[in-house]
């Protein structure tokens, strides 16, 4: 069982699939932290979280994420240097939205499941109970 909620880009650079980043662990306290840091930033509170940063998170391969809110959706982006480097700006309203498709991960009754948090963008940010979805 996976105690820590990981952060990972995954891209076959032969498929058509789109990227993906991928959050994704089983524990129901990780999604909790997760959750609130998305509504801080819907509600005005926080203008920029790093969730490899927040406790119970673990990049994979240097794998990092910024939400930050913005005026409009641009979803998840790359920027940055040779590092899988993302950062993801929603409009306040549609970071409350995220925040709501994050509450049946806080459950512990649900041993699988995944969620698109967001398809703007030239990246897909899916959370998981697994690395599988």
């Amino acid at each position: 069982m996976i105690r820590l909620m990981r952060l990972e880009y995954l891209e076959d650079l032969e498929s058509q699939t789109p990227r993906v980043l991928l959050t994704y662990g089983n524990d129901p306290r990780d999604a909790v932290v997760l959750r609130r840091s998305v509504d801080e930033l819907a509600a005005g509170k926080t203008h920029k979280v790093r969730v490899d940063q927040l406790p119970g998170f673990q990049e994979v391969a240097g794998c990092s994420l910024v939400l930050s809110v913005g005026s409009l959706d641009s979803g998840v982006e790359r920027f940055g240097g040779p590092d899988p480097a993302f950062r993801c700006e929603l409009s306040p309203l549609t970071w409350k939205r995220v925040s709501g498709l994050l509450e049946p991960f806080e459950r512990a009754k649900e041993p699988d499941g995944f969620q698109y948090l967001t398809e703007t963008g030239s990246i897909e940010w899916i959370i998981s109970r697994s690395r599988s979805w």
